[in-house]
This record gives structure tokens, sequence and C-alpha cells, in this order.
């Protein structure tokens, strides 16, 4: 999702030049957009490397062969506070379904509407922040697996934070210094717990502030971009698994990209050249090489540009797609179920949304425009449903309101596809599980979750799969064979091929039988006793592999498989209340929440029979795979 401010049309000087911007170009752009390259800049004595292929023109009807069939409900409005600039999405209480927050600039607070179900939002919960908040975004800022705030306050030129309590709910909010001007916020991983970084348009720069993982900050470190940022955005772009940013200058018709050091440090400042007026930016995986690329919404002209990754920090020339009028933000999803990323805009001139369908290979199709309320200013891009599909939610700055749009795409038509023979991958013997390496995202349903960091090191890895090729699921569950995959593949441990099967279940045709006997032999795995596999219909000794595994059974695998010494609290008084010495779980639970590998629930519950997300799977195969 693309949380950033408004182009302060509003608010003051900036304000008069964006209009005077837009009402000069705005019968040029309207008959036929034109495109500028960006001019060479210096910023505080540091010139930017400025790469000047040309843009091409923007995309007319017909130019390429794009399924065009999306389809929405009208939209339906929730009101928050006055003049929201931003929206987020997450489930903030943990009940499966997406909550969403907006940073609203004009009463200094943000708004939350947690989701009841069927794409329906409950009351709204007000939390005040800063002077001005105009971007809002989600992380885990104190590493307790409950998705924290922050906002970045344009007029006091400082974050706000607030932590997450795990019951949707937030604690008291902690200001810290960013650069003059934070127009838009968003959280990464620069060098192993969730860091903070801001786009500053008065100053021209980003500026970093790295979490200590206990939910502070420290100081910030700013580093100069190209002219007047509103956007940043967090992506992997030279394939060396290290965090890297890139930031949208409006005025200057440039994106500019910084590529991380894996130490929560920065390169310097790489342009490459955009539409008019460059109002945010997202990254997504549009042609399929596995590379990330970009893309950019242009207010000045009404398009927005694509520029593919080349996978090692560069970024090829732009091509340009018309949308609505004055997009503000843009965001990615895959909108009619086809396997291939779409985008979608919010339009602020013309109170729409366009969605532009992908056809896999970088083209895009004609805009397909939704109406929603007055001046959208920022989409996200979730399933509020719970049908699989992504829906959208647009933070309506004059009406003061949220949209939601569900949608309501036919499915694809399925193709006949002729079967061919799978070779399960026997597991790696190489500690850590195979080669570190990075890579796109390709789901659509992991943006702004908690637990995007984890997911992303783990699939990069070939750990995780996704449930289909752009849906990872989150907050679906786990099979104890799905399971067995993920922790011999994640811990590295070695292979192992019985002269026989050890359970009855898991014959060498299933496809997870490798994966179970290596878990089993190396005394990480076990099966059921006889009562257990008789209450199932099993025979024993049997494995039940297509059980959902449990939040302890998870728990006591990832600390078998990483060999933690059991430890037991003092005077055996139990962490959590549902997790009594007598269970058989207590010491794995224990351990693993000694090692800061798990938490608990609010009220001091642990849930140990509770499916596991997979979510909350990666993240605790993460903290195992990482945590000595």
């Amino acid at each position: 999702m693309n949380n950033r401010p408004v182009s302060r049309w509003l608010a003051d000087t900036i304000a008069v030049m964006l209009v005077l911007s837009i009402i000069s170009t705005l019968s040029a752009a309207q008959a036929a957009p034109t495109m500028q390259a960006a001019p060479s800049s210096a910023v505080s004595g540091r010139p930017a490397q400025q790469h000047t292929a040309q843009p091409s023109s923007p995309s007319k009807p017909g130019n390429v062969q794009v399924a065009t069939t999306v389809s929405f409900t009208t939209h339906v409005d929730y009101a928050v506070g006055t003049s929201p600039q931003s929206i987020a999405v997450a489930d903030l209480d943990y009940d499966g379904k997406p909550d969403f927050l907006t940073a609203n600039a004009n009463d200094n607070t943000v708004s939350v509407r947690h989701g009841v179900g069927s794409g329906v939002f409950g009351a709204e919960s007000i939390y005040s922040v800063g002077n001005a908040p105009v971007s809002v975004a989600l992380g885990d800022f104190d590493q307790d697996g409950y998705a924290d705030l922050v906002t970045a306050n344009r007029s006091a030129s400082n974050v706000s934070v607030r932590l997450g309590d795990g019951s949707g709910g937030f604690g008291a909010e902690s200001r810290y210094p960013a650069g003059p001007g934070p127009f838009a916020v968003a959280v990464g991983d620069f060098n192993g717990n969730d860091d903070i970084v801001t786009a500053n348009f008065y100053s021209n720069s980003v500026t970093v502030l790295l979490g200590s993982g206990g939910g502070s900050f420290s100081p910030p470190v700013s580093y100069p971009i190209g002219g007047g940022p509103q956007s940043v955005a967090v992506g992997y772009f030279n394939n060396d698994a290290n965090a890297d940013l890139v930031a949208a200058n409006s005025p200057a018709n440039t994106i500019s990209v910084l590529l991380g050091d894996g130490s929560g440090g920065f390169g310097p400042n790489n342009e490459f050249p955009v539409g008019s007026y460059p109002a945010a930016v997202a990254v997504g995986d549009f042609n399929g090489d596995g590379k990330s690329d970009l893309v950019t919404a242009n207010l000045n002209d009404g398009t927005v540009s694509v520029l593919f990754g080349t996978g090692n920090g560069g970024f090829g020339a732009a091509s340009n797609f018309a949308v609505g009028n004055h997009p503000q933000s843009v965001a990615v999803g895959d909108f009619n179920g086809d396997g291939k990323l779409d985008l979608v805009t919010a339009n602020f001139g013309d109170n729409t949304v366009s969605v532009l369908l992908g056809d896999g290979i970088g083209h895009f199709g004609t805009a397909n425009n939704f109406a929603v309320g007055a001046l959208p200013i920022s989409v996200a891009v979730a399933d509020f449903n719970n049908d699989g599909k992504p829906d959208l939610a647009t933070a309506n700055y004059g009406s003061g309101n949220v949209s939601v749009l569900l949608n309501i795409s036919a499915p694809p038509a399925t193709p006949t596809i002729t079967p061919t023979a799978i070779t399960t991958p026997a597991p790696t013997n190489t500690p850590g599980g195979p080669t570190p390496t990075d890579c796109a995202n390709p789901f659509v349903d992991v943006s702004g979750n908690i637990f995007y960091p984890a997911i992303h090191y783990l699939y990069c890895r070939s750990v995780v799969n996704g449930t289909d090729a752009t849906h990872f699921s989150p907050h679906g569950s786990s099979t104890r064979a799905q399971f067995a995959k993920v922790v011999v593949l994640g811990f590295g441990t070695p292979s192992y091929t019985p002269a026989s099967p050890d359970f009855t279940d898991v014959p060498p045709s299933f496809y997870a039988y490798l994966f179970i006997e290596s878990g089993f032999h190396a005394g990480i795995l076990s099966g059921f006793d006889a009562a257990g596999c008789t209450s199932h219909g099993a025979t024993y000794p049997c494995y039940l592999p297509n059980l959902p595994i449990t939040r302890a059974q998870l728990t006591k695998l990832v600390v078998n498989a990483a060999h933690y010494p059991l430890y037991t609290p003092t005077g055996g008084n139990p962490t959590f209340s549902d997790v009594p010495p007598s269970n058989v779980f207590f010491a794995s639970i224990e351990t693993a929440h000694n090692k800061g590998i798990i938490n608990g629930y609010p009220g001091g519950v642990f849930l140990p029979n509770q499916a596991i997300q997979r979510d909350q799977m990666c993240q605790i195969v993460y903290k195992g795979v990482t945590t000595p």
C-alpha cells in the first residue's frame, strides 16, 4: 500500500505552487500528456547519478492485448477523522479479519476500524498523534508479535509511534525527530529490527531511524536524494538480501533509489526519470522475471510510470499508462485472479480509482474506473471479506471517510493443463537452508503484514511457498506435512531415506515423505501414539500429515530443530496461564519464550491448541533459524 500525503493543495505556499502547476498543465495533459527528463542535480554537495533514458508516451487503448474484465461493488463509506491522507491495513486484533487505520491530517489523529467479517467494519477508535499526520505505516517495533503504528507528522517534522497491544488497541505515543516536512513514512528491516524511514519534502532527503527491537529508535540519519520527495517504499533491488529504498521526487519528476548495506546504512542517490509530478511509488514484479520493478502515480499528467528492474539496482526507461485525473496513490494486486500483477490508483481529481490489469510481461490495459468518496488520496489492497479476492479501500481527503469496494470479478477461465511428473526436492544439508538469495515479492496479500520480513526471508530461501502464484494466505493454517517441509528446509536438516516408511499414513509417494522422514530421523518430528492414531481412523504408527499443526506443536518442533537446551522458569511458575507445568509442551513453550521466539496473546494466554497461522509460522521459524 502506498501511504503518502496530499500535495498540500490547501496547506501553504506549496499548495499554491501545486495548484498553479496543475492548472497550467491540465489542458495539455488531458490532450496528450508529456514527460520531462529530470535535470541533473546536486543535493548538499552530493551529485546524483542521473539516468537519462526517456520515458515513453502514455499507452492508448488497443496498444497491447490485456484482459480488461474486473468488477467491484459500489463503494461503502466509513467515517474517520478530518482530512484522512493515508490508509494502512493489517489484522490488528488477530481475529483473521483485516482492519484499517487512517492518518488524519487536520485533527492530528489516527482512526482505527476493525473488520467484523464480510467486508464490514466496526466502530471507530481514535488515537492522538503529532501535528499534521500525513502518512501511517505498521511494523513490529518491540518484537512482541503485535502490530505497532507510526505516523509521519508533516508540520512537526517528527514521527509518532504507538505500540500495539495485540487486541487491536495502541499504547502511549512516543515521538522521534525526522527530517523537515516528512510527507511519507515506511517501515523496513535495515539492520535486523523493524526500522522507520521518512521522505522529507522540504529537505530533499530521506531520514532513517533504526529500531532497537525494544520499541525505541536511534537518532535520525538523513540521506540526500532528489527534489521534493513525497513517497517512500522499501524493496530489494540488487539481489543482495539487504533492504533498499525508493522515493518519488515530485517536483523533480524522478525517483531516487538508495541501496542498503545491511547494517542500516545506504549508498548514494541514483535517480531515474518518470512522469510529471510522481506523488507515489510502489514495488512489484510486473514482467515475471523475478526482479523487483517500480511504478509511480504521476499527478500532473494522469499516468503511471512502470520501470523494470535490472536486478543490480538499476531500472530501465519508464513506460507510461493512462489512469484517472491527478492520481495521488498507487498499489499492486491481482484483481482478476489470473496470477498476474495489476495496478490501482486513487485519483484525487475525479473521485475514482483506476484499475489496470497486467498481462504478466509488463503491459497494462485500459483503465477501469470506479467511483469512491471525495478527493481520494491513498489506496490500500486487502481481502476484506475473505473470499480470496483482493478488495480496495481509499482514504478520502475531501469527504473525511474511507471507501471500501469489494471485488466481485468473475474468476478467469481454467485452462486445460497436461499433468507432468513432479519431483519432490530433497531437504538440503546446508545449515540454515538453501543458499540465501534475494527475490521479488510475488504475493499481493502480505503488504503491511507485520511478519512480512520473515515471510520474505523464508520465501527467498525456498523454505515456504504461496498458496498460488500471487497469494501467500497469511491467515490460513498449515498442515503437519507442510510444516515438516518448512522446518527441515529452514534448519538445514540432513536428508534421510529409510529402508521402509516409519508411518503407515506417509508412503514414499506422499509429497512430503522425505521431509517427514528426515525430521523424524533427526529427532525433530514425532508421530501419534496408538490412541491418537485410532481416534483419527489411522493405523499406528501414524503421523497424521493432513491435520492442521497447532501453535504448541509447531513451537516444540522449532525448539527441537534449533537444539535449544530446555528452560524451566524460576520456581516452575508458568508464563502462560493456559500452559501449566503439566502440559506436555510446557518446557518447549517456556524455552521458546525465554529465547524471544514466541509471545502469547493479551490476557497472558498462549492458545496452545489453536491452529497456527501461516504468517505466525514464518515468524517463529525465522526467529528459530536466526536466534542462537
